[in-house]
């Protein structure tokens, strides 16, 4: 076991310029040395995080490791989660089951079946653990099946309920549980009653029995993707260098974060919905050039066609995301991988809930994140399309 330990570097640049405004303004946000941009000055609770500022450095030391070889109920890595008592969760959508450890990495038992009748399904569309339940979501016939993760036993099934025009023109495409009596169901169209924006999506609000409560809780800007009409239909191809948009839970059901990669602005909400803060990191876009597209293309995956995309897109984007995707600790802190020196190069950044930032490190394994708690950064790799999981333990250093 290793340790990984990461040098604290500065950025080149510090300032992002979108439109100049005012010293007052930007005296105003607490940063007068930084220009915000024109659309977000008027944001209450703006808190502005600059490079160069973070108080700790970070080190990572690997103290586990986990093999799909070695494991022999495992034939497929479909996501990964804990839960709030370390043990840790294989979703495995080959043989359709969920295979809890304990935090030592020792196996313990497995959820779930292929079939039709209770605790059984016939695909794993997307789950989640929250305090001691397992929830398993089904996308095709919209229902979500859960389990006691401490006895391992089969709990209820339910179904979403779709009863309303939003509903009737989207389906629920990935639930977050929320609090003990609600969660959220992500819709995966844009399609809804006239007026609808044709760029967002809706977040629907459900008991935790199915029922609807709101079928328009929140909406937010998709995902970034190439789109263009090849043949007779059209098409919606996303890759590394075209904006994610997320949707990530505050512990204790505090409420919800959400970003879109194409501006470096995270806003926050509680449970209601309601607005809260929001942090602008002040960060400079980086240039999309051809040869990154053409890397990009190269390396992709054959079945996603990245090539043709590009060809036939109606329009290319002209600088990098942001951000690849971020993360909420259950201590509530901010964990965003920043595109720095694309397409390999990108740092960690650590914000801490009243927007401070305790580390910025050069983030460089190749592995995937797959979530973080307040101890430890899980990750998995496939080398030879054999998936490896391993966890790091980290330690925040004074400077």
């Amino acid at each position: 076991m290793g340790s990984i330990n990461y040098t604290y570097t500065d950025m080149k640049k510090n300032i992002v310029t979108i439109l100049v405004i005012s010293l007052f303004l930007a005296a105003c946000s607490g940063n007068p040395e930084v220009e915000i941009p024109e659309e977000i000055t008027n944001l209450e609770n703006l808190i502005t995080v600059k490079p160069g500022d973070a108080r700790y450095t970070l080190q990572l030391q690997e103290n586990l490791y986990l093999n799909q070889l070695d494991e022999e109920h495992t034939q497929n890595l479909w996501a990964l989660y804990s839960d709030q008592y370390r043990n840790f969760y294989w979703a495995d959508n080959y043989i359709l089951q969920i295979h809890q450890y304990s935090p030592e990495g020792t196996y313990v038992r497995s959820f779930g079946e292929k079939g039709h009748g209770p605790g059984e399904f016939d695909h794993i569309s997307r789950s989640t653990v929250y305090k001691n339940r397992l929830y398993v979501f089904e996308y095709g016939p919209q229902k979500v099946h859960v389990f006691n993760t401490d006895t391992g036993d089969f709990v209820e099934s339910f179904a979403i309920e779709q009863q309303t025009d939003i509903t009737k023109f989207s389906r629920t495409e990935e639930i977050l549980v929320q609090n003990d009596s609600t969660i959220l169901g992500i819709q995966n169209s844009s399609l809804g009653p006239p007026g609808t924006r044709e760029d967002s999506l809706t977040v629907s609000l459900y008991r935790t029995d199915g029922r609807l409560v709101n079928p328009e809780f929140f909406r937010y800007r998709k995902r970034g993707a190439l789109e263009g009409r090849r043949g007779s239909g059209r098409f919606s191809t996303s890759g590394k260098f075209t904006a994610d948009s997320k949707i990530a839970m505050l512990p204790d059901g505090q409420g919800f974060v959400h970003s879109h990669a194409s501006d470096p602005v995270f806003y926050f909400y509680n449970s209601e919905g309601d607005y809260q803060k929001a942090f602008y990191l002040a960060l400079d876009p980086i240039p999309l050039t051809k040869e990154q597209i053409n890397h990009e293309i190269e390396n992709s995956n054959p079945m996603i066609d990245l090539g043709t995309a590009v060809q036939h897109a109606e329009s290319i984007p002209d600088t990098w995301p942001y951000w690849q995707t971020f993360f909420v600790s259950d201590d509530g802190n901010l964990w965003v991988i920043i595109f720095s020196e694309p397409p390999y190069g990108r740092e960690l950044w650590v914000i801490s809930p009243d927007g401070n930032l305790l580390a910025q490190e050069q983030f460089e394994l190749q592995d995937a994140i797959r979530f973080i708690d307040s101890d430890h950064l899980y990750t998995t790799y496939r080398p030879d399309g054999i998936f490896e999981i391993r966890r790091y333990n980290m330690a925040f250093q004074e400077k």
